[in-house]
This record gives C-alpha cells, structure tokens and sequence, in this order.
C-alpha cells in the first residue's frame, strides 16, 4: 500500500521565525510544489539525536514510512533550510539533506514510487556541498536561446 504523506519530524524549538519561514517554503502558493508530508513536532524530540529520532517514530506510526525528514538545528540555520532526509528502508545508508524547496519532489516521487529515496541520494552528490537542490536543467540558457533562435530567427520578447 502506497502512503500519501511523508512524516517531517521537527527537532528545533528554539527559532520560531526560520521554522515559520521553512514553512512558507515547503506549502506555497502553488499547490503543486507543496510537499507532502505529516507534521510531528514533538517536545520531547528537541535536538534529539537521530536515533532517538528513530525510536519515537517506529513506535508512533502504524505503518513504517520508506523515509521521513527531519528539521534540526542546521535546516533552520541555513538560508535554503537543508532538510536531512533519512532513507528508512536502508538504515545503513547515511542521511542526506535537501533544500527545503525542493521536498516536493523527493515527497511526490517517492511516494508514487518513481523514483527511489537512494536515487534522490546519489543526485545530492551533483552538488559540491553534496545538498541535493532539485533536478538540473536538462539544457543550459545558452543552449535553449540557440533553439528559440532557430525556430524564431530571433529571441521572442
């Protein structure tokens, strides 16, 4: 059975604005690119090591989730707020994070099993801070104004 959420643990309690800001940028306007996930924000996981982490949601949820997030510390003290995400069908797999923009498509694609959360893994090592930051364009700006030209002549306005 397919799930329709993915469980966003909160671990920082401690900066309300960043968490308020994170939050505009996981459910924007646009619906699409909100990400889908279950908020749990828990008290008694503030600045919880992972594997405290990991206990309370094995116990909590009825169904064991493919993966979940996590926002601690570093997620809210970052401008593009990296969320760790952690692959709970491979627990020997090291986290990664992603940027908090970009959740909507680690959420929509998992969840409908498109792609896997390993695949999202190794697209993060793409980027020097290993922060995984969304699909990259298929072309470049130069290559997309070389077509333009050659279907318009010229650069449509």
């Amino acid at each position: 059975m397919l799930q329709d959420w993915i469980p966003l643990i909160r671990t920082d309690f401690d900066a309300p604005e960043p968490w308020a800001q994170f939050l505009r940028v996981i459910n924007p306007e646009d619906d699409i690119l909100a990400a889908r996930v279950n908020l749990i924000e828990d008290q008694d996981l503030s600045e919880a090591p992972l594997e405290a982490v990991l206990a309370a949601v094995s116990t909590s949820l009825t169904e064991r989730p493919e993966v979940m997030f996590v926002v601690d510390s570093e997620t809210l003290s970052s401008v593009d707020f990296p969320v760790l995400i952690v692959d709970l069908s491979n627990l020997l797999e090291n986290p990664f994070r992603s940027a908090a923009a970009v959740l909507y498509e680690i959420s929509s694609n998992v969840l409908v099993g498109n792609m896997s959360v390993a695949e999202f893994r190794d697209k993060s090592h793409n980027w020097p801070d290993g922060i995984y930051r969304g699909f990259p364009n298929r072309l470049t700006n130069t290559e997309q104004e070389a077509i333009l030209r050659n279907i318009f002549g010229t650069l449509p306005d």
